[in-house]
């Protein structure tokens, strides 16, 4: 499949992944009105095979101010190497590919016997100063 035919089948997994993270969400909003005042967000990321088979990749992320969530697709090509989705779900920015090149120079300096969607995690944690 193409990383295009991957995001628009992910995509079709939007109602079932609502679902899944409504308890999700309602739980961190409760942990993030109790948590010491010097906390400003919580993140949890969550692995989810979906009904139709897609393999997710889930942040959620928990402000003030609102709740974000980023979604990464990972599958695998016809040659059995590792790629991924990031997905937009919300419609307002392109979906971003990772080839399988990508994944190989990471797991170079990864070790391969971990989780496997563990060198796939970084892509969705935001950039921190």
């Amino acid at each position: 499949m193409s990383p295009k035919e991957v995001a628009d089948d992910a995509r079709k997994d939007l109602r079932a992944l609502v679902n899944k993270l409504k308890p999700l969400s309602k739980r961190m909003e409760r942990e993030f009105r109790v948590s010491p005042k010097g906390v400003d967000r919580i993140e949890q990321a969550i692995t989810w095979r979906s009904p139709r088979g897609n393999e997710w990749i889930l942040v959620l992320i928990r402000s003030k101010r609102s709740t974000q969530m980023a979604g990464l697709v990972r599958y695998h090509g016809r040659d059995a190497r590792l790629r991924a989705v990031r997905v937009d779900l919300l419609g307002s920015d392109g979906d971003i590919y990772f080839s399988a090149h990508f994944f190989e120079r990471y797991l170079k300096r990864f070790n391969k016997s971990k989780d496997p969607p563990a060198p796939v995690r970084f892509l969705l944690r935001e950039p921190r100063a």
